[in-house]
């Protein structure tokens, strides 16, 4: 629906051409002083050349011409004076010449210490590890290559690896505003919301909020994670969190109303830090039920990305003794808003948060998925909206939980999806809570707890992880 952006010219690249300097007359004198002037002596006809010119005008520079041959000549010294003419008809030739030897040495000698640090980079990297380069290594080459870049991606982003350090989001009229422009991309920056109201909704941090986060981390490859929370969590899976490179803290505030209407339910709230947190720092917003699938590459050139809710209506039955039918290819209902992908300042966001001013905290979805699909249609220039698949699929009815999570027939990396979201608000007490490293690498079929959801989010909780988690299960620091 949105319009894609085209990609970057690249810059000619031009090299500066150096002059190179002519040679006038008065060098051609030096050189033809070597030769005999036209005075007569014949007592110097084999002693060396010496030069005769001089700066005073009382004696003017002689006239020089070329020597007629004679048999009174020493054959040896005609021989010489014609190898002198000739070399003073070639001297341009060879100073070209030897303008483009060198010109041409430097240019092999540059073009093998390339091929030696490219083979040196080349060792390096399959030596140190076998992970892709990460988004900041990719910027820097790039910026090598040209003098100016225009991306919002932060080269050396602030990492604190201390848990204490806490900062704070700073509201909009204290930042600097730079509108959103076109050719800027979208940050590599992933936000999440967590923790506005002090029970957690029920829900603490746990296992599976630590493997959203992976997922995250392992595909999308971020310079940064913003944690945004009000009430800070704990626990020994937080703890682990923390650990990770480039996690940030932002205390949030106690969002309580806005443009003066009451906000109450702790999802509400997190819907406005969300909105908040792209409008100011752009990136990528994702909820912590929320597992990568492939990278968002082709996505960062866009303003604002979206993807679209269905709605399930009967068309197959999927779960055994199902009383009901669905299809994940439904009439859309409107845009979820546990994935976002924005720009700093874009207009999308900006009238997002302006249509708060008619917010009723009794309509549950309006200002959280209708009102954006109502302005997406009206102003489609400014998002792009991807289907249903993209970001959705399967859906939240129970037949399609039934499938991800009790079946190993949906195969993620075949499905084309770009993230599955687990709608944990449904499934985390069936599905989710259960969950932990052991059960996610359960192998032997449906019968010993294996699914299509555990094969897909194994690859994310490492052996070391896991080891470490059942040392804390035996020390009892930790509660299975």
């Amino acid at each position: 629906m949105g319009i894609v952006q085209p990609a970057l010219q690249e810059e000619e690249a031009v090299l500066p051409s150096t002059p190179i300097t002519s040679y006038h007359s008065p060098s051609i004198s030096l050189t033809l002083s070597s030769l005999s002037p036209t005075t007569n002596n014949k007592n110097n006809n084999h002693s060396p050349p010496s030069s005769t010119c001089s700066t005073s005008s009382d004696h003017p520079p002689p006239s020089y011409t070329l020597p007629l041959y004679s048999h009174h000549h020493h054959p040896k010294s005609s021989w010489i004076s014609r190898f002198k003419i000739r070399y003073f008809h070639f001297n341009r030739f060879i100073q070209y010449l030897i303008l483009l030897t060198i010109f041409m040495i430097g240019y092999m000698l540059g073009g093998s210490q390339l091929h030696l640090n490219s083979d040196k980079s080349k060792s390096l990297s399959s030596s140190s590890s076998s992970l892709p380069i990460t988004s900041t290594e990719q910027l820097a080459r790039f910026v090598l290559r040209q003098p100016t870049i225009p991306f919002l991606v932060t080269i050396n982003p602030t990492i604190s690896s201390d848990s204490s350090s806490v900062s704070n989001h700073l509201p909009l009229h204290s930042l600097v505003h730079h509108p959103s422009k076109p050719n800027h991309k979208i940050p590599s920056i992933i936000h999440y919301v967590f923790g506005m109201s002090s029970d957690f909704g029920g829900k603490p941090f746990g296992f599976i909020h630590y493997a959203s986060i992976q997922s995250a981390i392992q595909i999308l490859r971020p310079t940064e994670i913003q944690f945004h929370y009000h009430h800070r969590p704990g626990g020994w899976w937080f703890e682990r969190a923390l650990e990770i490179e480039g996690f940030t803290l932002v205390k949030e505030r106690d969002v309580t109303e806005i443009f003066g209407r009451p906000v109450k339910h702790f999802a509400h709230k997190a819907d406005i830090i969300r909105l908040e947190a792209l409008r100011d720092y752009g990136g990528i917003y994702l909820d912590l039920d929320v597992f990568i699938v492939r990278n968002f590459d082709s996505l960062l050139n866009q303003e604002v990305v979206l993807g679209q809710e269905a709605r399930p209506t009967a068309k197959y039955k999927r779960r055994p003794g199902s009383s009901s039918s669905i299809s994940e290819n439904g009439e859309p209902v409107g845009l979820c808003n546990a994935i976002i992908l924005s720009r700093p300042y874009s207009s999308f966001i900006s009238r997002w948060l302006s249509s708060y001013k008619t917010f009723n905290h009794l309509r549950w979805a309006d200002h959280s998925s209708v009102i954006p699909w109502t302005l997406a249609q009206a102003h489609p220039n400014e998002v792009t909206v991807l289907g249903p698949r993209a970001f959705f699929s399967p859906l939240w009815h129970e037949d399609d939980l039934w499938l991800v999570h009790k079946t190993t027939d949906w195969d993620f990396d075949r499905s084309e999806q770009f993230a599955y979201h687990a709608w944990s608000s449904i499934s985390h007490a069936t599905y989710l809570q259960s969950l932990d490293p052991d059960r996610i690498h359960a192998t032997g079929g449906v019968e010993m707890g294996e699914s299509s959801f555990t094969y897909f989010v194994r690859r994310f909780i490492h052996d070391s992880i896991r080891q470490e988690w059942r040392d804390a299960v035996h020390n009892r620091t930790l509660t299975r």
